[in-house]
């Protein structure tokens, strides 16, 4: 008989469920442990250099995190308006994936596509079928590099 993990009587569902709280357990592990090397790398790297940058480049450099976050807005806005109303998420959460997108895009090093799977598949986590997250990432990447 192979190995399986796995009791293969148990229906899917009570496996999936069973499996959620340790998923959270380990997400939130991973999560505390990015948390803590920010910030050894803030406390390493010093400081006071880092507040001595900002002073040289102004505080002002600091509204660029809000007003960022208003043209993700507008384009998850866009990205909504691409989806039918029954596959439709909520804005909110639409900005959030919008900033995963970004996020996954600037740290892998994979040809800035990452992002773009990263989205179909939170869209797919929300009920949306594969091929409608596919396609309105596709064009909502293509309107978002045109408004550019």
């Amino acid at each position: 008989m192979p190995f399986s993990l796995v009791d293969a009587s148990a229906p899917a569902a009570q496996v999936t469920a069973a499996r959620k709280p340790r998923l959270r357990a380990v997400l939130w592990a991973v999560g505390a442990a990015g948390l803590i090397a920010a910030i050894t790398l803030v406390v390493r790297s010093g400081l006071s250099d880092i507040v001595k940058l900002l002073d040289i480049a102004g505080w002002g450099l600091l509204w660029l995190v809000p007003l960022h976050l208003v043209s993700l807005a507008c384009f998850a806005v866009a990205w909504q308006c691409l989806l039918t109303r029954s596959e439709r998420p909520s804005l909110l959460y639409l900005i959030w994936g919008a900033i995963v997108r970004e996020s996954v895009s600037g740290l892998l090093p994979v040809a800035r596509v990452g992002g773009e799977v990263a989205g179909v598949r939170l869209l797919v986590r929300r009920s949306v079928s594969t091929a409608t997250a596919a396609a309105s990432v596709a064009v909502e990447l293509t309107l978002t590099m045109t408004a550019q």
